[in-house]
């Protein structure tokens, strides 16, 4: 008998998962929490853009309210009595926390004109400012005239 052919042969093992084990390897794992928090993370700073861009519009829009409110309230003091209540005076409001205020001031014929003033149009001039960045700011001009 030959005693080589009873000794068993070593195979050279292989990493193989077991034919029933169909796990997640660690690796595995936290490749997909780096997906995951890198996703998570730019959600929340593309949301936190959008809500500063939201409360900055909102803001924009309601001094722009503010100020159409006040146009329209000038007016209609004039339009009561054009002979006391023009021209129009300086004055300043705050409302919401937005500071609105306004300048009389006379207006002139267009350029290349005379430089006199015009008798029965005021030029007026409206600020808002509800922060202290830049653009915190809404300038409007308009005119307003004695006789509608």
């Amino acid at each position: 008998m030959n005693l080589l052919h009873k000794v068993p042969v070593l195979h050279r093992y292989r990493f193989k998962k077991a034919p029933g084990n169909c796990g997640f390897s660690l690796l595995e794992i936290l490749v997909s929490l780096v997906i995951v928090g890198i996703i998570g993370v730019s959600i929340m700073t593309l949301q936190t853009s959008v809500w500063k861009r939201s409360t900055t519009s909102n803001r924009l829009l309601v001094a722009g309210q503010l100020i159409e409110k006040q146009i329209e309230s000038i007016r209609m003091t004039i339009d009561q009595n054009p002979e006391s209540n023009f021209p129009p005076q300086d004055g300043s409001l705050v409302e919401n926390g937005i500071s609105v205020s306004w300048k009389v001031l006379s207006a002139y014929r267009p350029k290349g004109a005379t430089t006199t003033a015009l008798k029965n149009v005021r030029q007026c001039v409206f600020t808002a400012t509800w922060g202290k960045s830049k653009g915190d700011t809404l300038l409007v001009t308009t005119y307003i005239s004695q006789l509608f």
